[in-house]
């Protein structure tokens, strides 16, 4: 091995160097890819837990609907969708600005 490798090696055993970074940026476009089909996935559910509940006959739940109904249903998937992918971005943010200050210390030692 060379010193580079041996230096590098050495880094990411000791925690000097640190990987976490890199994968952030993975991780965060992995789940604002994901989390708005898991957001459908919970809304579809959601809706046939409770369409099932309230009206027993098959069928039932798509002749009461009315066009404000489903207005308001895309509304607020609307608004959970903006606030899901907002929330997600700002804790990634954290996350990078943590490993900024991190490395800023790290610099200044």
């Amino acid at each position: 091995m060379t010193p580079v490798e041996t230096s590098l090696f050495w880094d990411l055993l000791s925690f000097r160097l640190l990987i976490t970074p890199s994968l952030l940026l993975i991780i965060y476009y992995l789940g604002a890819v994901f989390l708005p089909i898991l957001l459908f996935h919970f809304v579809k559910s959601t809706r046939e837990a409770i369409g099932n509940k309230v009206f027993p006959r098959k069928g039932q739940l798509r002749e009461s609907v009315s066009s404000k109904n489903k207005g308001i249903t895309t509304l607020v998937v609307i608004v959970l969708f903006v606030a899901m992918e907002l929330f997600w971005r700002m804790i990634f943010e954290f996350f990078i600005a943590y490993f900024q200050i991190h490395n800023a210390l790290m610099s200044i030692s």
